[in-house]
């Protein structure tokens, strides 16, 4: 509480209002409302954790960092906003030779547009995000120039991820979780289903998707709402994806792979959102991320949170 009241202190001594929860038909429309340089830092925290059969915890991996999102330019109908991680710290991952690699996030920018709402449009500066992996995969490829077959499965993952397309694909992953629900008005109580693409981090074309969003809380007092949403990718064409880049990844090592050992069951892949945004700004307060993946007898659990700090 002592957070979003310094917040809200914050908001009204720098914002123009604009009401954003109607509390006379329960809706929120939720639409950012910013100037140029306004800007706010968020705690981001990243952890994921691979369960097999269903008990037995097999890598975990957690990292944090602060992140600056200022708004740069404005129009009448976008917004140039500018993300900067900074301060990373690598709490833990399974394999100590990466930690460097995760590092190399320190002081990394990313800037990229949305509309007058707050919707994504587009990364901005791809080419420079596109150095930065290379230095990256350059660091792996020095860790491991004594064991050939890393070299050649490195060297097949930079062509695949370093295109503009697997660029944005990875970045806006939390970028979207940020701004999921903004553009769209909400009553209480009221699911909204509608089907989607969700985008593809290695760069291919979207899976199709099923999304439900409910506004599931509204705090007049304190001018925010709560907004959960559940989304499902088609599992049919997860399964055949994940085929294709175990079948690429094999390729790059140079190891023969059988069709039985691709005979494995439908994968699933579910993500769960909920997030505080405050009415009158359309800032976000608080976000959790879950999304859970499962091929074989193998679940991994990903959960990403953004605070306000």
């Amino acid at each position: 509480m002592k957070k979003i009241t310094a917040f809200l202190l914050f908001v009204f001594c720098g914002f123009s209002l604009f009401g954003q929860i109607n509390a006379a038909d329960s809706t929120v429309q939720v639409v950012g409302y910013w100037n140029v340089h306004d800007k706010q830092t968020y705690q981001v925290t990243e952890e994921s954790n691979k369960i097999q059969n269903g008990t037995d915890t097999i890598s975990k991996q957690k990292i944090a960092y602060l992140l600056d999102v200022e708004v740069l330019d404005s129009t009448a109908n976008s917004y140039t906003i500018q993300w900067l991680s900074h301060d990373v710290k690598v709490i833990n991952t399974p394999n100590p030779l990466l930690d460097d690699l995760y590092k190399l996030g320190e002081n990394s920018k990313i800037i990229f547009s949305v509309s007058e709402t707050g919707v994504f449009k587009e990364i901005l500066n791809w080419q420079e995000m596109q150095a930065q992996n290379q230095k990256a995969f350059e660091m792996l490829r020095t860790k491991f120039d004594t064991i050939p077959q890393l070299v050649n499965m490195i060297n097949g993952l930079e062509s695949k991820f370093n295109s503009k397309e697997a660029i944005e694909g990875s970045s806006v992953k939390l970028i979207n979780q940020f701004y999921s629900f903004h553009g769209g008005k909400y009553k209480l109580g009221e699911e909204l289903n509608t089907s989607v693409k969700l985008p593809n981090a290695y760069g291919g074309e979207p899976f199709d998707g099923m999304l439900t969003v409910l506004l599931d809380e509204i705090d007049t007092d304190n001018d925010y709402s709560i907004i959960r949403s559940w989304q499902t990718a088609d599992s049919g064409q997860l399964t055949e994806f994940a085929k294709k880049i175990v079948k690429g990844i094999a390729s790059d090592m140079n190891v023969d792979i059988k069709n039985e050992q691709l005979d494995f069951p439908p994968m699933v892949n579910e993500t769960r959102i909920a997030s505080q945004i405050h009415g009158n700004t359309g800032w976000v307060i608080y976000s959790n991320m879950t999304t859970e993946v499962s091929l074989n007898d193998v679940l991994n659990i990903e959960e990403t949170t953004i605070e306000l700090q």
